[in-house]
């Protein structure tokens, strides 16, 4: 059996594991084969604390612990176990009393590490920061000029805005004065229009009227003129060709004796009938078409004249 119990750094490699709360000191302090090596025990304390609690005697040990070392201890006796222990528990207070010493020594020699590296990080953040702080104070004092100059633009501006106010609204108050004195002109104007419009209107229709009751008038007037003349140019053609058929039947029967005579006569007839005719013609846009209407009992005369024949 290996045994490396007799030097404090021979346990420096041991694993220790916190468990639950020891009840007993079987509980408190376990002794395990090694998994890697059956030779080597591993060591599990529940609390450093509480290795200055315990305490040994050969019946717990024969209550506790015998079992659990069978068959590693069995030629061992009880009082060699003991002592083994107690120096385990020596060498483990050893331990925890040097390693105190040694963590406040690394400690204080920390701190002086910490302090010198802190002043030299403090030197050069001075250094590195010193032209950033000198800009950022010339930045602070520009802006204070800054706000200085801003503040005394901005009275400057509701000054100047005040005031422009002012004279845009008494410029507007002038304009709104001129404007409607420009209106109630226009008004009177456009009413004095209105009326003499109105007024030379009403003249103008009276005249208008006036003149078309005259022309009526005197349209009426030429009406019953024309109607009177076609009275009597009907009435005097109806009286030439009654005397013409008149004669006419005066002259027929002498125009069978004589054929000379007849021949000279018809063609007399013929001619005083085509003049008769081109009178009327030429005059029928006064005696209109029914002037020829009033001359039907007579048209006999006519075809006879027309129709016979000269030898």
């Amino acid at each position: 059996m290996k045994s490396s119990f007799s030097t404090v750094s021979s346990y420096s490699d041991h694993k220790f594991a916190v468990k639950d709360a020891p009840t007993t000191i079987r509980d408190s302090l376990r002794l395990t084969n090694a998994v890697e090596d059956p030779g080597y025990m591993t060591l599990s304390l529940i609390s450093e604390n509480k290795v200055d609690d315990l305490m040994f005697n050969s019946k717990m040990f024969q209550d506790h612990m015998v079992n659990d070392f069978r068959p590693k201890f069995s030629h061992a006796d009880s009082s060699e176990i003991m002592i083994t222990l107690n120096n385990l528990k020596n060498d483990i207070l050893s331990t925890k009393n040097i390693r105190e010493l040694e963590s406040t020594d690394l400690r204080s020699e920390v701190a002086k590490q910490f302090a010198a590296r802190r002043a030299e990080l403090v030197s050069h953040l001075n250094a590195s920061l010193r032209p950033l702080i000198d800009e950022v104070f010339s930045m602070e004092q520009r802006l204070k000029a800054f706000d200085a100059e801003n503040a005394d633009f901005v009275g400057k501006t509701k000054q100047y805005k005040s005031t422009f106010r002012s004279e845009v609204h008494s410029r507007i108050r002038a304009g709104q004065s001129k404007l409607d004195a420009l209106r109630h002109g226009l008004q009177t104007e456009i009413n004095s229009l209105e009326a003499i419009i109105e007024r030379e209107f009403a003249q103008a229709a009276n005249r208008l009227n006036q003149e078309v009751s005259n022309f009526k008038e005197s349209f009426d007037a030429s009406e019953r003129n024309i109607k009177l003349q076609k009275k009597h140019v009907i009435s005097g053609m109806n009286e030439k060709i009654k005397s013409f058929a008149e004669s006419v039947a005066k002259y027929l029967p002498i125009l069978k004796k004589n054929s000379e005579e007849r021949r000279f006569n018809q063609m007399m007839m013929q001619k005083n009938l085509a003049e008769i005719m081109t009178v009327l013609s030429d005059n029928s846009e006064h005696f209109g078409d029914y002037c020829f209407s009033d001359l039907v009992p007579d048209t006999r005369i006519f075809d006879a004249i027309m129709t016979t024949k000269v030898d």
